[in-house]
């Protein structure tokens, strides 16, 4: 077998749920006008896999709202996302190779959603036993992955990482970690020769990477 560990970003890659935190960045600054509610959610969409708090005070500084904010809208975007990421569909076939296969490999999953956060969503999913162990926001993929490595939790000749964002490809590319990208429909233009695999879906994955 190729690989021992497959490393799975979360939205985009298990749970359909992209769209969820597109229209959640346009929501929390709409407060502040319709100027500042675009901008976000564009910046979002250029920047996604990178953590809501980069992007949030990245917001703040550029249209020099109240710092004071800062707490309030972050505390606004959870309450938005939380249930209907738990709602959104899973990507298809990933039940299957999850249920199926999570005695084969080792799975863990790098997202940009905060720990605590994720964590409770993969409970709410019935899908955490499926997982050695999770990682998320505040620190980011790249430091998650090479945090692994040198923990020796992980190795770099023997893991897999699936994501849909190019920080996901980055973080895979600069820590030596295959990577595979999962097409969403809008990200096709990160396909060069840095990625291994490209999947819609995980039906016959294993096939795929065996």
């Amino acid at each position: 077998m190729k690989y021992k560990t497959i490393i799975f970003d979360f939205d985009g890659v298990i749970i359909d749920s992209n769209h969820v935190k597109d229209k959640a960045f346009f929501s929390i600054f709409l407060d502040y006008g319709e100027k500042v509610a675009s901008f976000s959610q564009n910046y979002h969409l250029k920047n996604r896999g990178i953590s809501r708090f980069d992007k949030v005070e990245y917001v703040i500084n550029k249209f020099k709202l109240p710092k004071e904010d800062y707490n309030k809208i972050i505390n606004n975007f959870s309450s938005i996302v939380f249930k209907e990421v738990c709602n959104a569909p899973f990507v298809e076939g990933v039940k299957e190779f999850l249920d199926n296969n999570h005695t084969a490999y080792n799975f863990y999953i790098i997202s940009a959603t905060p720990s605590e956060e994720l964590l409770k969503i993969l409970d709410e999913l019935n899908i955490r036993r499926f997982f050695k162990k999770s990682y998320g926001s505040p620190n980011d993929k790249k430091y998650w992955l090479t945090h692994l490595i040198k923990k020796n939790i992980i190795s770099n000749k023997d893991s897999l990482f699936i994501g849909d964002a190019f920080s996901d490809k980055d973080a895979a590319v600069q820590n030596s970690i295959d990577f595979c990208i999962r097409l969403t429909g809008d990200n096709e233009h990160l396909i060069d020769s840095d990625v291994v695999y490209s999947i819609k879906n995980f039906h016959n994955f294993n096939s795929l990477i065996r």
